[in-house]
């Protein structure tokens, strides 16, 4: 009965921030009710006072579970933006290969017969476009673009664009972008 407890005070503490729920009918004709901490995204049993200790143990070994983080998974994937160009794919659950991303396209000569001023403008609110309410991400992201252009500008010479990329590298691994 503990387990039960515990499991309920969870769900009151968290079920506000639920943003997902799940749940399967077991042969006792009892439900098992997962949900979902929108803050930790952990997936948790959750029952109520009443509930018999018999359901607790048939919701946790008849992997119910499982296919409730596998169900998760499947609506997180759903929300995901993504934004595509030039080979790359961009998601809004990849902050740091955003900031690559706009790092590697304000590094871009604006010259360039590969890639117009057009195609980068639209490169780079693409990348801001992936996290519309996310000011700190968005941030992170207009920092990245103007230190790339910043390398564009100090190193002209770079024509492939090589030591700029692995600058911008370095800076997205040091965490200084």
């Amino acid at each position: 009965m503990k387990k039960i407890l515990l499991i309920t005070l969870l769900l009151a503490s968290s079920h506000a921030l639920a943003e997902w729920e799940y749940t399967e009918k077991l042969s006792s004709g009892d439900t098992c009710y997962y949900t979902e901490n929108s803050e930790t995204h952990e997936v948790f049993l959750a029952l109520g006072n009443g509930s018999p200790e018999s359901v607790f143990d048939e919701c946790n070994n008849n992997g119910s579970k499982i296919r409730a983080i596998d169900n998760q998974k499947k609506i997180n994937q759903s929300k995901l933006k993504e934004f595509r160009f030039g080979g790359y794919i961009a998601t809004s659950n990849n902050i740091l290969g955003s900031i690559t991303l706009a790092c590697y396209t304000g590094s871009i000569d604006s010259d360039s017969n590969l890639v117009s001023k057009v195609e980068r403008a639209r490169r780079y609110h693409g990348l801001i476009n992936l996290y519309d309410s996310d000011n700190e991400k968005i941030t992170r992201i207009k920092n990245a673009f103007k230190f790339g252009a910043s390398l564009r500008d100090r190193y002209p010479l770079d024509n492939g664009g090589k030591y700029r990329a692995n600058v911008c590298n370095g800076m997205v691994r040091q965490g200084r972008l």
